[in-house]
């Protein structure tokens, strides 16, 4: 029991006692060793400039990165624009030919001798050449002391009466046709007199 109210307590050496006198400087020795092939290793004379050659090769890497999506944002801008080019040259190939196919032959062989296959150039024949060809001449409006036609109706003639009674049943076959005209012309349901 005694040794449990006493516990032995190991002698602990001082520094001095226990590490010989050219123990630290060896160590040193060894660090700055160890030191000096890392840096030598890396490429530089200090721990400074390794630091900041690792700090500009991390700048240079986020710069790549960068440039990198930017490349693939340009990327992706170019075929969208392709896409949309690609669809403007169909609606300007399909305007072209509805013109072109309007024409009279005439007009399609100067058209096909200065354009040749290409829509916009067509398109642009076209409308360069338009003004040259000229419309139609409209028909003559007819002086006011003409007199009318031989359909028409003279001044102060009464139009001929419609009966829609009649127009209703001819209609009879065609159930939506005659609700329509029904709806347009109530008297239908009206008995005639």
């Amino acid at each position: 029991m005694a040794d449990e109210q006493n516990p032995v307590v190991p002698v602990v050496p001082t520094p001095t006692e226990a590490e010989p006198n050219w123990l630290k400087p060896r160590l040193e020795q060894a660090e700055r060793s160890t030191e000096k092939k890392i840096l030598e290793q890396l490429g530089v004379t200090d721990f400074a400039a390794a630091s900041k050659a690792i700090a500009a090769a991390k700048a240079a890497e986020e710069a790549n990165k960068t440039a990198e999506q930017k490349a693939a944002d340009l990327a992706a801008a170019n075929a969208t624009l392709t896409a949309s080019s690609e669809k403007q040259a169909k609606v300007i190939a399909s305007h072209a030919l509805k013109l072109f196919s309007a024409l009279t032959p005439e007009q399609q062989a100067s058209v096909k001798q200065i354009a040749g296959e290409d829509p916009l150039k067509t398109l642009d024949t076209i409308n360069a050449l338009a003004p040259t060809w000229g419309l139609p001449q409209a028909t003559p409006v007819p002086s006011v002391t003409t007199a009318p036609g031989r359909n028409m109706p003279v001044a102060g003639d009464t139009a001929p009466t419609t009966d829609h009674h009649a127009v209703y049943q001819s209609l009879a076959a065609n159930p939506f046709a005659a609700a329509r005209y029904a709806t347009e012309h109530p008297e239908v349901y009206q008995p005639k007199s």
